[in-house]
């Protein structure tokens, strides 16, 4: 599993408001350290995939904030090169974003 097909699973897990999404952190044990954490015995529980991390965090990682600035950058104006010049998973992190997003 990688970062684009575990996008929409993700957003679906990690949907909600922000107290919402923390009660989501509590129930699911994670630590909200300043690193990707494993995942508690509760996330294990949730279908869909295998997380190797705690899906809470991963709103946090790298991945996510670069596909989550370029949605923003492409509402303001269009992105230069968009989107021969981007790599796969950041194109495909935008449209599964944006769809995701209304």
């Amino acid at each position: 599993m990688n970062f684009t097909t575990s996008l929409p699973t993700l957003l679906r897990v990690t949907r909600g408001t922000p107290d919402e999404l923390g009660m989501k952190r509590r129930l699911l044990g994670c630590k909200r350290g300043e690193h990707l954490h494993a995942p508690s015995s509760a996330v294990k529980a949730i279908p869909d995939l295998q997380w190797s991390h705690c899906p809470v965090d991963l709103l946090d990682s790298p991945h996510m904030r670069a596909v989550d600035m370029l949605s923003k950058l492409a509402a303001v104006s269009p992105l230069a090169g968009w989107p021969d010049r981007y790599a796969a998973w950041a194109v495909h992190g935008v449209m599964v974003l944006r769809e995701a997003r209304p």
